[in-house]
């Protein structure tokens, strides 16, 4: 017989306070009935869909270290 995984006790921290947020959402997430399960999980996936298209942006090049002497 297979052992079925825990639910976690806290949500995990990323340091990303978006992404930490739409994880804290979450939980609780078995016990509650299934509408309010979809509408949370949504809410979830449209927050991590943000920050991935966000995080497709250019990323402006470093500037050249100049030197004095």
């Amino acid at each position: 017989m297979t052992e079925q995984p825990q639910p976690a006790s806290e949500a995990p921290i990323t340091g990303q306070p978006q992404i930490d947020a739409a994880l804290a959402g979450l939980a609780g997430l078995e016990q509650l009935d299934a509408t309010e399960q979809l509408n949370r999980l949504v809410a979830a996936h449209e927050v991590l869909v943000r920050v991935l298209e966000t995080s497709r942006q250019p990323i402006p090049a470093p500037r050249p270290v100049t030197q004095h002497r």
